[in-house]
């Protein structure tokens, strides 16, 4: 797996020629990374990781509390707007990357660590006792997600495209396999 700072650089070096996940898709991406989302495959959201003991219910509840950051988050603007919105003072600590994060949050130097919630819940499945840990959302924040390829590669874009509409179209009729002409 890429580091997040490392997949549109790789991408874009011709590393990889797919980055299938992981990619919220954003006006800095789109305009200053030279890639472009595919498709949105799906919506995630602003989420928080923080101990089932701090008795915590709701990501509103985290007034005054300090909350792990990785540098390369692109969801960092998204928190600083959720604590605005919601007039919750909040502090930041900023790590130099998500493993550095993750591993402030487990040695308790932060209340709680904040990422996309679907990389959230893959990230507490990894600790010794994931039932002590849960996960809070911010139902406003949507985050658009999808596979992200190099930009003016037009005919992978294509395969990619119509590929994941075909997956669609798959879901949809509830084809579970064997042969389909199509």
């Amino acid at each position: 797996p890429l580091a997040a700072t490392d997949r549109f650089a790789t991408l874009t070096a011709g590393g990889v020629d797919l980055v299938a996940r992981g990619s919220v898709w954003s006006l800095s991406a789109d305009v200053g990374q030279a890639v472009d989302l595919v498709a949105v495959t799906y919506y995630d959201q602003l989420g928080f990781l923080l101990p089932v003991e701090l008795g915590v219910s709701s990501a509103k509840e985290l007034n005054m509390a300090s909350i792990c950051v990785p540098a390369d988050m692109v969801t960092a603007p998204l928190l600083d707007d959720f604590f605005r919105a919601n007039a919750i003072t909040y502090q930041a600590k900023a790590a130099p990357g998500d493993v550095e994060a993750r591993q402030m949050y487990l040695a308790e130097d932060c209340d709680a660590y904040a990422r996309p919630a679907s990389e959230l819940y893959s990230v507490r499945a990894t600790f010794e006792t994931p039932s002590n840990h849960m996960i809070v959302t911010d139902p406003a924040s949507r985050l658009p997600s999808g596979p992200v390829v190099r930009e003016g590669d037009n005919q992978w874009e294509d395969v990619v495209r119509w590929t994941w509409f075909a997956l669609l179209a798959a879901e949809e009729t509830f084809v579970l396999g064997g042969d389909y002409n199509v």
